[in-house]
């Protein structure tokens, strides 16, 4: 068993440097985050914590700050499905999550993430219970609520032309796709996307599913209470 387990982890990291046009789906079934496809940017005491299948995001402090960043920029003109299983557990402040129009650069500050958010996302207000779609060109749609510190599930499809937001299968905005403001579409959540102010922020992760042609179709799998579960393996930047 061991040894053909071994067989099936080679084959498929070598799949994995190969093969792109697929679908990434992680439910955080290992005991750590993977740095190979995620990058957990902090600052302060801001922590990224697998625990119990679940990914906790937590800003404890003003200074404090985290994002989770898919470590794959998407370039324009590219199709992406970013979806996810989310608990908004968070404090009263705004958060978001959804694409920045790029990586985040050394620091958290308001005057460097702001602009970079100005993008296509879901904005949360009333402690995780109200939930404001933005869409291209800084379209909004209507705020929807839903219950807090509950799980939903929060989609964004962007296509050759279009993009279409949901919230738990239902639509809650939609419209023409446009690049014009992206340098590369980066997706991110975070509960607290600033170290100047917002603290005692998190956001539980249930699981995050991403497809389109510039993910890779990649898979190991790994032996666990007698389980074989499905997890994503080693995605390298420059590939």
């Amino acid at each position: 068993m061991k040894i053909a387990l071994i067989l099936v982890f080679v084959w498929i990291t070598v799949f994995c440097a190969s093969s792109f046009g697929g679908e990434l789906y992680d439910d955080f079934v290992l005991a750590e985050l993977s740095e190979d496809v995620w990058w957990a940017k902090t600052t302060g005491n801001a922590t990224a914590e697998v625990k119990n299948g679940e990914l906790i995001l937590f800003s404890p402090n003003t200074e404090d700050s985290i994002f989770l960043l898919y470590n794959e920029e998407i370039p324009p003109g590219e199709s992406i499905t970013m979806e996810a299983r989310i608990n908004l557990k968070t404090n009263l402040d705004d958060t978001w999550f959804g694409f920045l129009q790029d990586f985040p650069g050394d620091s958290h500050a308001n005057n460097l993430i702001n602009p970079l958010k100005d993008a296509t996302m879901f904005f949360v207000s009333g402690g995780g219970s109200r939930i404001q779609p933005r869409g291209e060109d800084g379209t909004t749609g209507g705020d929807v609520t839903v219950k807090a510190d509950e799980f939903h599930i929060f989609k964004i499809e962007v296509t050759d032309g279009e993009y279409r937001m949901e919230i738990d299968g239902d639509k809650v905005h939609s419209g023409a796709r446009t690049d014009g403001k992206y340098t590369n579409r980066v997706i991110y959540i975070t509960p607290d996307g600033f170290d100047s102010h917002y603290g005692d922020a998190s956001y539980i992760v249930d699981w995050i599913r991403l497809s389109g042609p510039t993910i890779p179709q990649c898979v190991i799998a790994v032996e666990a209470s007698g389980k074989l579960p499905i997890v994503w393996g080693k995605v390298k930047r420059g590939m």
